[in-house]
């Protein structure tokens, strides 16, 4: 049978694998809006000639690979629409009348026996309408069915369009791959205005080495490790790449480079016990160590306190403790320390039971917390001397920071998350 196409339907079907089926709708299980459904053909292969697609039956005991999540299309007859539809269901239909009947032509349940007789079986598939070239909501008359090429699949996930552009307002970036049942595989491509500002999602690593690929953005990467070692050797090669096809498949086709980040910069928490160095991270590769100090912190310290424990009072004393470090008085964490107690011995020395307007107890309440402190964000606040930032200056385009917080405590993580955002957003306002 001939089979004359126009050239731009042909391009979003694989034409050469030939028609794997026909639609049908039945007055029992009717085609909608919503899905289509096809009885599965003997492998038919399609043969190239100089103007048109010559259909030649081959093996004809064989059927096409077709599988639960494939993506195939629906060509109608009057070649004037294709619908993609997802592979949902799939049933065989044969004239036995009931399985009891079968039971007993088997001489009544001999697995081992098989009938001379021929019986006619058919397999009915059912697709989801995904989407079809008219953009038009109906059900699926009589068509021929055919895996959809690569550009096919794209288009049935809305990344092109029936010209075969893409839609995209921002760079498509590259983010997986699609293997369909005949062996079709095709790169998928997101938006990256929905990766990277106002609309951006969560992003594996993977998709972030799309980005930085493929973005036509001036952007950078903050990564935060929260548990586990998964983000804090992104720098170096991951052997599993070469061991595995699949992996050395996908790369190329998804024209992404299969090697490690080269701009990675790995920080984490300082470790007391192991200064000037040392770090609190579960990379054994070298990481820069970050703490800080009154000056740099001050204004987070309302932020450690529990919510029940700060009130008006505290409130009041802290006020008074701030000005101190804003004029300069204060200058270390200790000094901080040693000042709230020599307050709270000089009022006690003197009989008097107000410092600065605020009653002796609630000055010792301060005072029991900011001690607590150091110890419940460990490595977090330098107590004497200067601390050390994190070089958020450094952060350029196409840099990636990676932060292990790993072994911090929940109210650690989020001291150093929201001193992190903040900092972001302050050289986002700068520009």
């Amino acid at each position: 049978m001939v089979i004359n196409l126009d050239m731009s339907l042909e391009d979003f079907m694989n034409i050469d694998y030939g028609v794997i089926g026909r639609t049908a709708s039945t007055r029992l299980e009717p085609n909608t809006s919503n899905k289509f459904q096809f009885w599965l053909s003997r492998l038919n292969i399609g043969e190239k000639t100089n103007t048109t697609k010559t259909i030649v039956g081959k093996n004809k005991n064989e059927v096409a690979s077709v599988q639960i999540g494939n993506i195939l299309t629906a060509v109608s007859d009057k070649r004037d629409d294709i619908t993609f539809g997802l592979v949902t269901e799939m049933r065989s239909y044969s004239e036995v009348d009931s399985f009891n009947a079968d039971y007993l032509s088997h001489d009544f349940g001999d697995g081992t026996i098989e009938v001379p007789t021929d019986i006619s079986e058919v397999t009915v598939v059912t697709c989801a309408v995904m989407r079809n070239i008219s953009l038009q909501t109906k059900p699926v008359g009589r068509s021929r069915v055919y895996f959809p090429s690569i550009s096919g699949i794209q288009f049935a996930y809305g990344i092109i369009d029936s010209s075969k552009n893409i839609v995209f307002k921002g760079a498509p970036i590259p983010f997986g791959v699609f293997e369909n049942g005949d062996g079709t595989t095709a790169p998928f491509f997101v938006d990256e205005n929905f990766l990277v500002g106002k609309e951006g999602a969560h992003l594996n690593v993977f998709c972030t080495k799309s980005l930085l690929s493929h973005t036509q953005k001036s952007i950078a990467v903050v990564m935060f490790n929260v548990k586990s070692r998964d983000l804090l050797y992104i720098d170096q090669p991951n052997p599993k790449i070469e061991q595995e096809d699949w992996s050395r498949k996908v790369y190329p086709i998804l024209e992404t480079p299969a090697e490690p980040f080269k701009e990675a910069e790995f920080f984490a928490p300082a470790d007391p016990d192991q200064r000037p160095q040392g770090t609190q991270s579960l990379r054994t590769l070298p990481t820069v160590p970050f703490e800080w100090d009154l000056q740099m912190m001050y204004h987070q310290i309302p932020a450690l306190f529990d919510p029940m424990d700060w009130d008006d009072k505290i409130e009041g004393v802290w006020f008074s403790i701030q000005d101190d470090i804003e004029s300069g008085k204060l200058i270390t964490y200790s000094q901080m320390l040693n000042e709230v107690k020599t307050a709270i011995d000089r009022a006690n020395q003197a009989g008097n039971q107000w410092i600065r307007s605020n009653h002796i107890s609630t000055w010792q309440k301060m005072l029991s917390h900011l001690r607590r402190f150091p110890q419940s964000y460990r490595g977090l606040i330098a107590t004497a001397g200067k601390g050390k930032d994190i070089p958020w200056q450094k952060l350029k385009s196409g840099g990636v920071f990676v932060i292990d917080i790993s072994l911090l405590n929940d109210r650690g993580q989020r001291l150093v998350f929201g001193r992190s955002i903040a900092a972001i957003s302050d050289m986002l306002e700068a520009r």
